[in-house]
């Protein structure tokens, strides 16, 4: 699986990185800091990060591909 952060959508609120602390990450003024990125989660992760897509209340992190 493939997420990518929408940044320009990402409000601040933290949700990713509290229920996805292995994926996500806080910048310093409480943004995600993989805002503006697409990568490749790991098989072991992918649940969280389905967790972390649905939680956004923005819609900032969307599933955009499979790992390949």
């Amino acid at each position: 699986m493939k997420i990518t952060v929408n940044g320009a959508l990402c409000s601040g609120h933290g949700r990713c990185y509290d229920v996805g602390p292995l994926l996500f990450a806080s910048d310093d003024e409480g943004y995600c800091a993989e805002r503006d990125t697409t990568f490749a989660v790991p098989a072991e992760l992918e649940a969280n990060a389905a967790v972390a897509v649905a939680s956004c209340p923005e819609g900032a992190i969307a599933v955009t591909g499979d790992a390949s």
